[in-house]
This record gives C-alpha cells, structure tokens and sequence, in this order.
C-alpha cells in the first residue's frame, strides 16, 4: 500500500510542511539543471548557463493592432466638381457610401461645420476617431518595414592590405520605403474605392486640376499623406511591447487593371476580395515614446472627454466588447495598456437592458394596479 508524502512526515507543523515540500522542489529543480525555480529569469540574466538549458518561456507577441489616419485630401463641393469622376462624391447624404467615402478623404471637410451634422448621423462614419477605420478592419498582411541598422565605412588598405570598419551612424529610418499592404474587401468594393479615389485625387492635385487647402500650401504639407501607427501586443492583446510609425504614407498603386482580366475556368474576380497596395512611406522610426503620447493626443482632438471617466470607462478584451469604443494608451500606469475607451451605453448588455425595462414596466403596471384598487376601495 502506497504511502502518501504528508504521512511520513510527522510531529511537523503544516507551515514546516509547506516548507519542506518547497525545498525538495528546489533541490530537484536545481539537481536537473534547471537552476533556481524562483529565479529562472534572474538566473538566466545573471548567471552562466553552462548546459544551454534556458528553462524560460519563449517570447511570445501577437500580430497586434494597426492604425491607418486619414489624409487631408480638399474635397469641398467646388474641388470635387473639377473632375466628373470625383464628383460622384459630391454628396452631404448620411446613408451615402460615397460620403463615407468623401469624409475618409478629408479630414478638414469631416469636421468643417458644413459636414459635421451628416458625418455625425452618418453610420458609415465614426466622428470620434481619427483613425481610418476601414482600412485598419480590413487590413490582413504587411510587409517592408525596414530592419533597423547601421551605416559603416571601411578605410584604406594599408601597406600590408590592412583596414578597419568603422561605424559611420544611421539613417534613422529617414529614407523613403515601400510598405507592402494587403487589404481584404468587403461586399461592394469599398477599400478598392477608397484607394482608387485617394490616387486619382492625388494625381489630379499634381496637375493643377484641383488644389490643396490654403494653409497646406502655406506650409509646404503634403496634404495627401498618412501616418500608420503598428502595435505588436502580449499574448493578452492588451499590453504594447513594441510599436512603429511610419510617417508621411500614401498608395502608389491598385491593382485595378487585374479586376477586369479573367481566365478559362474563373467565374469570381478574386482580385476584388484581396488585393496588396504598395505604400511610399517617408519615415519610420520605431519604439519612440513620443509616438505613443502623439498617438493619444490625436485621438483627444477628436474625442476630448476620453479620459472622462464619468462618460467613458475601458472595455475588457473579451469577445462581447469588439467593435466598441475609441483605442487610447495607459501612459501613467507603466504598462502601455492598449485600451478601449468605451460610453456606458456601449458596453450595456441589450439582454440586461431589456429585461430591466421590462421589470421597470412591470413594477410600474402593478404600481397602477394598486394605486387604481386603492382609489376604488375608498371610494366604496
């Protein structure tokens, strides 16, 4: 018959028991070379690994969020009637896609008092973020985010063919690259639009056909550009652990030519449920801090009770709070906690809501009942 650990240790406290049992799971721990067990990271930071047993977890980070903002293309009425084809978005109609389509575009219009009362009605518009939210859901692949480096220089041979390599610094990433990026589309087409429209009005402005906003051509901006801002997160999608900007981004091309060729066999366009657009971007620059507080400060001009906590409180990760509420970063707590500011509205449950107003009716109905049997008993 087996006898249990805890019963051949007698006349011991069950404290002093705790504390064996703790020993021999560090004498074991340390007796199969895999160090302290309290201490792992400590041990593997400050002691030599002489086994190469590195008893740690491997670093595992999620693909995490990315941000897309919008450019500030100039889409007023007398712009978009310079051109047949952008005046197709010459509309102030809320239930109107290519208003959408047209607020997305123009970040001036979609805060201009001659546009604000629609984008707010609008449900293909969210007025309170400043990012691109289309193209940041349907984005499914990037590449060409340049590695980090060094530029170095290797002297002269000497006489006997000697030399030395020297750094010389780095370009900080202030060179121009190419940023692959692959979007899915949804029914109707509207990502392959909004490219095809932000490229026409782009190449339109460089001929003089329709022209940027005044104070962008005061200050030499390149009005047609955007900022795309990625988060690699924790495992538990809320923590950031790394993050890069890029800055001063716009779409090269679209595959538009390849929606209209087809082959034997295909009856689907597949063309138009994915497609990748190369990006030109001007700067990336990675793990600034300063980003982060941009980032928030971004999301303050269009959002300013955000860190209201009275209007706005976090939703949790969890599936039933998807789609809700405005990202904003922790930058006071130490942890870059990616969070989701969120209305009271927003995370009430519509079950919960509606089984308390049909308790609220319900109470007031016998409220009535009572009161009207009340009056009908003194009365007789």
């Amino acid at each position: 018959m087996a006898t249990s650990p805890s019963s051949v240790i007698t006349g011991v406290s069950d404290a002093q028991r705790d504390t064996i049992f703790m020993a021999l799971t560090e004498s074991l721990a340390r007796s199969s070379g895999l160090g302290s067990r309290h201490y792992v990271t400590e041990n593997l930071l400050t002691q030599h690994d002489r086994f190469g047993s590195a008893p740690v977890q491997i670093n595992s980070e999620m693909v995490g969020l990315t941000f897309f903002t919008r450019p500030r293309l100039n889409m007023t009425t007398s712009s978009l009637r310079q051109d047949p084809k952008l005046a197709m978005m010459d509309t102030l109609d809320p239930n109107s896609l290519m208003f959408s389509l047209r607020t997305n575009l123009d970040t001036v219009l979609l805060k201009s008092a001659y546009a604000s009362a629609s984008a707010r009605k609008s449900p293909w518009v969210n007025t309170e973020t400043p990012f691109n939210v289309p193209l940041s859901n349907m984005l499914v692949g990037m590449s060409g985010w340049p590695d980090y480096n060094v530029e170095y220089e290797t002297t002269e041979a000497g006489y006997f063919s000697e030399d030395m390599t020297m750094v010389r610094g780095s370009d900080m990433g202030r060179r121009t690259y190419d940023i692959q990026c692959t979007f899915r589309d949804v029914q109707g087409g509207y990502i392959m639009a909004y490219i095809f429209y932000w490229l026409h009005a782009m190449a339109l402005q460089m001929e003089g056909t329709i022209v940027a906003y005044p104070d962008d051509r005061e200050a030499n901006r390149l009005n047609y550009t955007c900022s795309i801002y990625r988060f690699v997160l924790d495992p538990s999608m809320r923590t950031i652990v790394k993050w890069a900007k890029a800055t001063g981004c716009y779409p090269a091309s679209l595959p538009l030519g390849d929606v209209f060729n087809f082959g034997p066999g295909d009856s689907q366009i597949h063309t138009s449920q994915q497609f990748t657009v190369p990006f030109v971007v001007n700067n990336v620059s990675y793990m600034d801090p300063r980003h982060l507080a941009a980032f928030n400060k971004l999301v303050r001009r269009y959002s300013p009770n955000i860190e209201n906590k009275g209007l706005r409180t976090s939703a949790k990760a969890t599936a039933a709070n998807n789609f809700i509420g405005i990202p904003y970063i922790d930058l006071y707590g130490g942890t870059n906690e990616m969070r989701f500011m969120a209305t009271k509205e927003e995370l009430s449950d519509p079950t919960e809501a509606l089984l308390a107003q049909i308790k609220s009716m319900a109470s007031s109905n016998s409220d009535s009942l009572l009161k009207k049997y009340t009056n009908t008993s003194t009365a007789s």
